[in-house]
């Protein structure tokens, strides 16, 4: 009979161990949708906000086309940064090749406008793992850094972006062809500084290299494939 009572003492505590991990995994989910939420509201603020409020200024302010230029410019930021933060919501989780796939597939057109030629490959053995909200409006903003600096100051005229594995970590290298990095640009310093918050943020790294011509930038971030 005690051991009868030992074993349903035995199996009650069992549930209670299982019902308390339930709890817990859920109290998880909720704290990382919360975090979520938080996190793109923030670049809601930072990036289509303030692309909005600078459209808005412009526009009052606008006296001849080339105003007027600038307030479009800032719209079509707003725009792109929408978009952005759309493509890395929840439920689908985006693998990096699918992801920067769809950005390149947007740019593509501006680049060609501007002159630019924009080669893209992905190492066909690639296992990519998936990436979370959070994780894909970091690698977005980073890229998108990368290639706007090109576009607005590298005098390139071939872009080429490359996604493969180094060991345990996935890389986005983009090089071009152009005069390379000027540390003295204005804000060149603090733009350098958020992509590599960004990265860490990832837990990734990012590397600058000068070329001869141009620059590389490398992005490496941890790679889980299958999980």
């Amino acid at each position: 009979m005690a051991n009868i009572g030992m074993a349903r003492e035995n199996e009650t505590y069992k549930a209670k161990l299982a019902l308390l991990s339930q709890k817990e995994q859920a109290l998880a989910v909720q704290h990382a949708a919360s975090a979520e939420r938080l996190h793109c509201m923030q670049e809601i603020h930072d990036g289509l906000g303030s692309h909005l409020i600078a459209a808005r200024f412009l526009a009052d302010k606008a006296t001849g086309p080339g105003w007027l230029d600038t307030a479009r410019e800032s719209i079509d930021d707003s725009l792109e940064d929408l978009r952005e933060l759309v493509e890395s919501l929840p439920p689908e989780q985006s693998t990096l090749p699918s992801l920067l796939g769809a950005m390149r597939y947007r740019l593509a057109p501006r680049y060609e406008k501007a002159g630019l030629t924009l080669l893209w490959s992905v190492d066909p053995m690639i296992e990519a793992g998936e990436l979370t909200a959070a994780e894909a409006i970091n690698v977005q903003r980073i890229a998108q850094e990368a290639l706007t600096n090109i576009l607005k100051h590298a005098d390139a005229r071939t872009v080429r972006m490359h996604i493969f594995t180094r060991g345990p970590s996935i890389v986005l290298r983009i090089e071009d062809d152009g005069k390379g990095l000027d540390p003295g640009l204005p804000n060149a310093g603090r733009g350098m500084a958020n992509m590599r918050k960004r990265a860490r943020d990832c837990c990734g790294e990012l590397t600058v290299t000068a070329l001869n011509p141009g620059t590389r930038i490398e992005l490496s971030l941890p790679n889980n494939p299958g999980i």
